[in-house]
């Protein structure tokens, strides 16, 4: 199993709870964690820790949303991986996540799951 000990993880929810879960998860896989509650924080929070991934939960607040999210960390960082993680299931949200052709997570995550999508991603 390839380890993750290397890799810094930028955590992007507007839930304090999934934000403090998803970084017990990824520090237990051995990896750094950033966390951010949006898409401007997330920058602020990325221009100083470069985040080797950035997981990203679909629906932030207001009209925020985890592809703008994305699409803002990678003009920052051209080619960041991400993946999104969301509650949601609706099919025409799943639609335009993978019409970005970025992979998604289904909450609740796994620890497994998400051990293998970051070993995929990275």
């Amino acid at each position: 199993t390839m380890s993750l000990e290397s890799l810094v993880v930028l955590v992007v929810d507007d839930e304090l709870s999934v934000r403090e879960g998803m970084r017990a998860l990824l520090e237990s896989l051995g990896c750094s964690v950033a966390t951010a509650d949006s898409s401007d924080m997330a920058i602020v929070v990325a221009a100083k820790v470069k985040p080797n991934i950035a997981l990203v939960d679909f629906r932030l607040r207001n009209d925020d949303d985890g592809l703008v999210t994305i699409a803002r960390l990678r003009h920052l960082y051209p080619g960041l991986p991400a993946i999104i993680v969301s509650g949601d299931t609706a099919p025409d949200r799943l639609l335009a996540i993978r019409k970005a052709d970025i992979p998604v997570l289904i909450k609740p995550v796994l620890i497994e799951t998400l051990r293998e999508a970051i070993v995929r991603i990275c």
